[in-house]
Order: C-alpha cells, then sequence, then structure tokens
C-alpha cells in the first residue's frame, strides 16, 4: 500500500513537470542515439520495443522512427501526452499506455527488447521492477537502460 502512495506522488511530480520537461532536456545529439540503437536492436524490424518510463516519447519514438513496433509506457500520462503530439507529428504509430515499471500491462514472452532513459533511479522497488521486466520479455530479449552522465551525450 506505501508504493502504490509513492508513486502516485511520483506520476503527480512528472505531470506537473512535462509543460517544461522536454525544453529542459532537449540536449541529445540524436543522430549518435539513432547510430546505437540500429547497433544494439538489429535490423530486423518486425522486433518489439518497450520504452518503460517513456516519460515524453524520446525513445519510444526514436526506435519507431527506425522502423520498430514501439510501445512506450509510463505512469504520467502528462508526460505521454507530449509523446503523442510528437508521434502525430512524425508521423509515427507509436502505442503509448499508461502503467507502471513495477508491473506491466502485458502477458508474458511478449516483447523483444525494453528501453529505458532514465528511470532506474526513480524506481521505488528496482528489483521487482527487473523481475517484471525478465517476465515480460521474449526468451533471449535483452533490457537497456540508459543514463545521462554529462550534458551533450
Amino acid at each position: 500500500m506505501e508504493t502504490e502512495k509513492i508513486i502516485k506522488k511520483i506520476e503527480e511530480y512528472w505531470d506537473e513537470r512535462s509543460t517544461t520537461f522536454d525544453s529542459e532536456h532537449d540536449t541529445e545529439k540524436l543522430d549518435v542515439w539513432k547510430e546505437f540503437l540500429l547497433e544494439i536492436l538489429g535490423t530486423d524490424k518486425r522486433k518489439t520495443v518497450l520504452d518503460l518510463g517513456t516519460g515524453t516519447g524520446f525513445l519510444a519514438n526514436m526506435t519507431a522512427e527506425l522502423g520498430f513496433l514501439s510501445i512506450g509506457v509510463d505512469i504520467s500520462e502528462g508526460m505521454m501526452s507530449y509523446g503523442v503530439e510528437h508521434a502525430r507529428e512524425k508521423g509515427l504509430n507509436t502505442v503509448f499506455m499508461r502503467g507502471s515499471a513495477l508491473e506491466q500491462p502485458f502477458m508474458g514472452e511478449t516483447v523483444d527488447y525494453i528501453v529505458n532513459a532514465r528511470l532506474l533511479w526513480t524506481l521505488v522497488e528496482p528489483e521487482m521492477a527487473v523481475k517484471e521486466w525478465n517476465r515480460v520479455l521474449k526468451p533471449g530479449g535483452k533490457a537497456f537502460s540508459f543514463h545521462r552522465m554529462k550534458e551533450n551525450v
């Protein structure tokens, strides 16, 4: 029960930050990201990419742009509303769903890749999250967590 209260507070925080988030974090080198994602995800565009803690859809929309079936999941509908708008602007078919990194709205063994950027530090129960990620990954699937260590990278 306590975990649910904390997650609700986190959701409210990100909903409030959603209006300024993109402008405060618009320092990414997109060409570097795209090249690296293609390197780690491969060329089989039939693969499904699940972006947990998608926020404004940075990774979900980028993997969709690269041709993958991309799903962004977040607890903040405010943040995701911007992801949906970004997808529309680019003509992408990215799917966005409300959900928690601790409990995925998917059957077991249904996604090929899980990606997330700057999510781990926000997790209330990281061990529970990783177990859940393993549950939804297909055999041989991989999870990638990215962390920004300095600006402009």
